[in-house]
């Protein structure tokens, strides 16, 4: 009797079960997401990420005369960026990576010089900590703008140069 009454309800539920798989009108779904530009054509973060803005600029000089930089390379956090002939540059980053707020107060600024002799001479890597100020509120997900301007990098030419 068991036996029967088990073979009854496993043939009823695999009825069911494949009776679910044919579907008559086709199943639409939602549309695709609009294009919002970089950085967010490389790196999709799913839902409920929680985001910072960031904005920083600067000159890159040399330490001993003053004289702007080019070419040397600025990574900040997932974005590198290189100065320009008169040693400016300037980043402007959504990302979900903290960085200014909650338990990480200080960032770090990386520079690097990846050409060589081509801008006037060998220098030394560098890390500058940088204090970021907030000049806008956040919410939830959106942790607001940290922002810091005029970071002046002054470089060291390398002792092999």
């Amino acid at each position: 009797m068991a036996r029967t009454y088990y073979t009854l309800i496993a043939f009823v539920l695999g009825c069911l079960g494949f009776s679910c798989g044919k579907a008559v009108d086709p199943v639409e779904y939602a549309p695709p997401p609009p294009d919002y530009g970089p950085p967010w054509d490389s790196i999709i973060p799913e839902y409920g990420v929680p985001v910072a803005s960031y904005k920083l600029s600067g000159q890159v000089v040399r330490a001993a005369d003053q004289s702007p930089l080019d070419g040397i390379e600025i990574t900040f956090l997932d974005s590198t960026i290189a100065s320009d002939g008169t040693g400016d540059w300037s980043l402007n980053l959504d990302t979900f990576q903290p960085c200014g707020f909650g338990g990480f107060p200080i960032c770090s600024l990386y520079v690097t010089d990846v050409d060589g002799p081509a801008n006037g001479g060998e220098f030394e890597p560098t890390v500058l900590a940088l204090q970021l100020v907030q000049t806008e509120d956040g919410g939830t997900f959106y942790f607001g703008m940290f922002e810091q301007h005029g970071i002046v990098i002054e470089l060291n030419e390398s002792s092999g140069s």
